[in-house]
């Protein structure tokens, strides 16, 4: 090997076990998503609090935005960024508990526009399936994300649009029954009252009677 290209091996050796590296995922470890979006890019980070009790990153995602997409409203693309990156994250984040950080009121938009906007009103079931928060970070302290959102990986045909037609190809495949099935388990008040409903009468409380006294399960649904 000539020393050139030993240098050069000695060179990537070193840059790629040097800090910042990427973390390996723990299931066990406490986690945050930051987001961020701008009219071109979006972009997402998992991150996973250390034994040093420090963040480090696991995982990025980032695309850049069609034609549409880049004319959205800044609160509606913050809120697309938090969707696409929840979906692209969805096999570290299912069945836990996390925290999204952005610097912007994205759920509060979405509040206030899913019941007048058909767009909207099909990305809020994409995240009702994950238990998380949001917490506010302001701009300036999100310059991490915002780096990641500027040089994207994945190009703009990677849209909410196409996850969700992903995700109702997988539902035409089910029986009616089986839809109905997996949304009552997603929905958390309907779970409430299935979990309920699998005790036996006298380990309910009062409380739990009260609530259930309407309903029965009937092949495992209610």
């Amino acid at each position: 090997m000539g020393k050139s290209l030993r240098r050069l091996f000695e060179t990537l050796k070193r840059e790629l076990t040097s800090q910042p590296i990427l973390a390996l995922y723990n299931p066990e470890a406490k986690i945050e998503v930051h987001t961020d979006a701008c009219a071109d890019d979006i972009a997402g980070m998992l991150l996973q609090l250390g034994s040093d009790d420090k963040w480090h990153l696991v995982y990025c995602v980032s695309k850049k935005t069609t034609e549409t997409e880049n004319k959205y409203h800044s609160g509606k693309l913050e809120l697309m960024a938090i969707v696409w990156t929840l979906e692209r994250l969805r096999k570290f984040l299912l069945a836990i508990s996390f925290t999204v950080v952005t610097d912007s009121q994205a759920l509060i938009y979405m509040n206030a526009k899913k019941s007048s906007n058909p767009q909207i009103a099909r990305w809020s079931p994409l995240i009702q399936e994950f238990n998380f928060e949001i917490r506010h970070r302001p701009g300036f302290r999100m310059s991490h994300i915002d780096v990641i959102s500027r040089a994207p990986v994945l190009n703009s045909s990677d849209t909410l649009d196409s996850l969700i037609g992903k995700k109702l190809e997988v539902c035409l495949t089910l029986s009616v029954g089986d839809q109905v099935l997996m949304m009552q388990h997603a929905d958390d008040t309907l779970k409430e009252l299935i979990l309920i409903l699998k005790k036996a009468n006298e380990d309910r409380t009062k409380e739990e009677k009260q609530k259930a006294q309407n309903y029965v399960l009937k092949g495992n649904r209610l």
